[in-house]
């Protein structure tokens, strides 16, 4: 089980990428890969996706 400290490091994470996302694509459109083989990669590209859509970013 994860602790709170590791899941609002996690959070963290998420809303620092979500958030620079828009700055590097800068009106472009940019695609953003997670790969890997274990659950929390799926995770995080979940929640990562999640956070773009609720900045408006599909």
């Amino acid at each position: 089980m994860d602790t709170l400290a590791t899941i609002a490091r996690h959070r963290q994470v998420i809303a620092t990428v979500a958030d620079a996302i828009p700055t590097v694509a800068a009106g472009d459109s940019v695609r953003v890969i997670v790969d890997g083989g274990h659950p929390d990669d799926v995770t995080f590209a979940d929640h990562l996706t999640q956070a773009l859509y609720a900045r408006g970013r599909a």
